[in-house]
């Protein structure tokens, strides 16, 4: 599946499938398609009042659109760094995978925050898939609990990722 994937994500910058992709990759453990994927989720950032998202160019398979398809697609990028970043902590074996940890924390940080920004009235995230999405990025990056043996899956609960173990800046806290 891999093999019949990358070279059509090498042809369009559709970070949606990049994070799938990535989250996939870490998955199985293949490093160097993680690490391409991550380094493609960086490439496709977009800056926003102090945070970043991701945009996409199509609807997201639940037919996502517009801000609240930026939402899930930000949200499954943050997914996707957050395991990448955890892999790579685990293992920091150069100056350029603690190098490289630094980005995508920033990336996460920046990531979490333009999720929080973009809430609308209620508290929630424009449609169900994108709630979701928004609320286990969230809730995985801000909440410490118990982890299994694999830091991947908890009884009744949401992965949850020392990679995301981030101060927030006193600005964004109180804008």
């Amino acid at each position: 599946a891999f093999e019949y994937l990358e070279p059509k994500l090498a042809e369009v910058d559709e970070p949606y499938a990049i994070a799938l992709y990535a989250i996939a990759a870490e998955q199985i453990g293949d490093e160097a398609r993680v690490k391409w994927a991550v380094e493609r989720l960086r490439a496709t950032t977009k800056e926003e009042a102090g945070g970043v998202y991701w945009a996409l160019e199509t609807n997201t398979p639940f037919y996502g659109w517009g801000l609240a398809g930026q939402i899930e697609t930000t949200a499954l990028a943050i997914r996707a760094l957050t395991f990448a970043t955890e892999s790579t902590e685990d293992k920091k074996t150069s100056e350029s995978s603690v190098n490289s940890v630094a980005k995508n924390k920033e990336l996460i940080s920046k990531g979490v925050y333009w999720l929080l920004r973009n809430k609308d009235r209620y508290g929630v995230w424009l449609s169900t898939q994108a709630t979701v999405n928004g609320w286990i990025a969230q809730h995985s990056c801000t909440n410490p609990v118990l982890l299994d043996e694999n830091k991947r899956v908890m009884n009744d609960h949401v992965p949850v990722s020392p990679a995301c173990a981030f101060s927030w800046p006193q600005v964004w806290l109180y804008d």
